[in-house]
């Protein structure tokens, strides 16, 4: 192999670094979209970790046959609040972290930390991949506001208005 020069005379060397292959990009068929708005939530804890519901949990139906999948993109948008805590939004699909993702284990993933008592716009998606037991299957579709503290503060987090996408699709 030989390595070209930039016009500084310098090794590109990057031309290496650039040869690493991504995940293909496939064709997915978009199915349905679901939209949902909730009001002002605040949660409070005296230490550790607290989450509470930013939305109802939804009710996906896959439309396909058993044994077959679905991809859920599910993307939260709000306005928050948090004071000297870490704040988190946990995504749950049938009741665990969505894969892909991204989450942590537990599907939270944090938004803020440290202390920042100002209002700020913030935004999510995921993606979560879910394979029908029968034909047209419901999942359920979790959101959550969370915050966690270091044990000895009070952890804060507070969201106003919000707003939740999820679509479905099929490969």
């Amino acid at each position: 192999m030989t390595l070209g020069r930039s016009t500084l005379g310098l090794p590109l060397l990057f031309a290496c670094l650039l040869t690493t292959s991504a995940n293909a990009l496939t064709k997915h068929t978009q199915k349905g979209t679901f939209l949902q708005t909730s009001d002002s939530v605040f949660v409070t804890s005296s230490n550790g970790t607290v989450v509470q519901a930013l939305f109802p949990v939804a009710k996906i139906v896959c439309p396909a046959l058993a044994g077959k999948s679905c991809t859920f993109y599910v993307h939260v948008e709000t306005a928050s609040t948090v004071s000297i805590s870490v704040g988190q939004f946990r995504f749950l699909v049938d009741g665990a972290a969505p894969t892909p993702g991204p989450t942590d284990s537990s599907g939270f993933v944090t938004f803020s930390a440290g202390v920042n008592d100002e209002t700020e716009a913030f935004s999510h998606a995921v993606l979560g991949k879910v394979t029908n037991s029968v034909d047209n299957q419901s999942h359920t579709v979790e959101v959550d506001l969370g915050c966690t503290s270091g044990g000895i503060i009070l952890c804060q987090v507070g969201a106003g208005s919000a707003t939740l996408r999820i679509d479905v699709f099929q490969p």
